[in-house]
């Protein structure tokens, strides 16, 4: 047998005091000193079950309770979000947690038996019950275009007529963009500052004539909120309309008709 380790001798003699004995007997000595170990051999586990075969040596456990449910599972609680492992319970844990609150646990057969079950089939079941109150989008819906870009609901812009295109900058940025896209917030107001030879026109719709492709009779540059639109030099000013601005003029069906005319429409335009 291994001769015992004392901490205390590794001190000088002036510390080998008594107190300081007891101390480090107490914690050092627990450290270092031989472990006493015996080696057993056999199994541990239930004894039922395919397989298994009961006259087998297993190993003695100290109750009875250690002896029925040996490697018996448990339930394992984890931290939220990770798979750290916060507290465990065995099951003779949990037959006695179900005791403390009242549970009778004599026949666990009883306790743990049952015709019914929760079930999460992670599935929305009413898209399977009420199939047709949904339609299916193959290639998905459209992308939502994020942006961590800061959209001002008023800003100056500063227009340079060149030979591709205007080049617009903001007011306060150090350098412009020929032809950009300008997001726009509705109810915002923004100022086009121009110094040129030609008209800078705010319009709906591409082109340089100023008309509707599919409707010639229709203006793509009589803009709502607009001010000011075709200056060659000046501020033309776009104050964005809301979304419903222009609802005055939804009309309901069914309207009733108490004139006809034969008139052009340019006639009755604005009359």
């Amino acid at each position: 047998m291994a001769t015992r380790i004392r901490t205390l001798n590794f001190l000088p003699e002036i510390f080998k005091t008594t107190t300081n004995s007891q101390f480090l007997n107490a914690t050092l000595d627990q450290i270092v000193d031989q472990p006493n170990t015996k080696k057993i051999e056999g199994y541990i586990g239930s004894r039922f079950g395919y397989g298994v075969n009961a006259k087998n040596y297993y190993v003695t456990e100290p109750t009875k309770v250690r002896t029925d449910y040996q490697l018996d599972p448990g339930v394992t609680f984890l931290k939220k979000d990770t798979s750290t492992a916060q507290d465990f319970i065995s099951y003779p844990g949990i037959i006695d947690g179900l005791k403390l609150e009242g549970a009778v646990v004599n026949d666990n057969n009883r306790l743990f038996t049952s015709q019914f079950y929760s079930w999460d089939s992670f599935t929305n079941l009413d898209k399977i019950i009420n199939f047709n109150q949904y339609y299916w989008i193959p290639e998905g819906p459209e992308a939502v275009t994020v942006s961590t870009e800061t959209v001002y609901n008023a800003t100056d812009y500063i227009v340079t007529s060149t030979s591709n295109g205007y080049l617009i900058t903001a007011d306060g940025a150090s350098q412009g963009t020929t032809n950009p896209s300008l997001i726009l917030l509705r109810g915002g107001t923004y100022r086009f500052n121009v110094d040129q030879n030609s008209q800078f026109w705010i319009q709906g719709a591409p082109g340089v004539t100023g008309a509707d492709p599919t409707q010639p009779n229709v203006s793509t540059r009589d803009i709502l909120g607009v001010s000011n639109n075709g200056a060659e030099t000046g501020v033309v000013e776009f104050t964005v309309p809301y979304k419903n601005a222009q609802d005055q003029y939804n009309f309901p069906g069914n309207n009733r008709v108490d004139l006809v005319t034969t008139l052009p429409y340019d006639s009755v335009n604005g009359v």
